[in-house]
């Protein structure tokens, strides 16, 4: 095979992958969409979701659970830390 047409199958590879990756990005934020959509206020979520609302890392958001810059209500189970989503949103707007 020739150089430009091994690059030529590797830039449609790549722009497969590019329109995978968007497809599974838009179908994420639908998701987060319909599940606001049922019962916003009562949704309980994990760790890891509160930290994907709030747009930081799980280290950052635990550091902030630990000395109190975070003072949102949580429950722990044997496995996770569970919030309520209207606590953590709460806490933003009064953030903010």
């Amino acid at each position: 095979m020739s150089e430009l047409h091994i690059k030529s199958q590797t830039n449609t590879l790549e722009d497969k992958l590019n329109n995978i990756i968007k497809t599974i990005e838009s179908l994420r934020v639908s998701v987060e969409k319909i599940e606001e959509a049922i019962n916003p206020e009562d949704q309980v979520i994990t760790q890891k979701e509160a930290c994907r609302l709030l747009g930081i890392s799980d280290k950052t958001f635990k550091k902030m659970r630990e000395n109190q810059t975070l003072n949102v209500p949580y429950q722990k189970t044997a496995r996770k830390i569970l919030y309520k989503r209207a606590d953590i949103l709460t806490w933003l707007k009064a953030k903010n």
